[in-house]
């Protein structure tokens, strides 16, 4: 067979978050889409509105439940997906992470929605050197309309 009629070798696609280390390091964080399978998404989602469902009525502003996973089976087996930490991995190129904090966050209605201006890196000050990614999963749409997270790189 000649070198012109021959097939390209097939190459295993790159996963989704190939650049997240790269773009760390250039900007400070990276936006890694297509990391949670759509079904894990779903899981997740029925978790939320059955943990969510346990506020007490009337609740507004920014609601959060600490530790998830201890409540519903779809989170803890979130945090045993190696896949969903490889980033991160990458990106603080360690083989071994250790999770600090892992809450629930719904932003309801109301004036005290708002999550006003601040650095993750304060929550690890303790940490030297500070060495810590903050990871947000959304679990619905999110943007400029709905409060999505807004990454400021200094």
């Amino acid at each position: 067979m000649s070198t012109a009629t021959r097939r390209p070798v097939a190459r295993p696609a790159a996963p989704p978050w190939a650049e997240s280390a790269a773009a760390v390091a250039r900007r400070g964080y990276a936006v890694v889409r297509g990391l949670v399978p759509p079904d894990t998404l779903r899981e997740l989602r029925a978790a939320s509105d059955a943990l969510l469902a346990t506020m007490p009525p009337g609740a507004t502003g920014s609601l959060q439940i600490v530790q998830p996973s201890r409540l519903a089976p779809a989170f803890a087996r979130l945090l045993r997906d190696e896949q969903l930490f490889a980033p991160a991995r990458a990106a603080l190129g360690a083989t071994r992470l250790q999770l600090l904090q892992e809450v629930l966050l719904c932003k309801g209605g109301g004036k005290d929605a708002r999550i006003p201006w601040h650095r993750d890196a304060t929550y690890f000050g303790y940490l030297q050197p500070l060495r810590a990614l903050s990871m947000r999963i959304a679990l619905s749409p999110c943007g400029r309309g709905s409060g999505g997270l807004v990454a400021v790189s200094y």
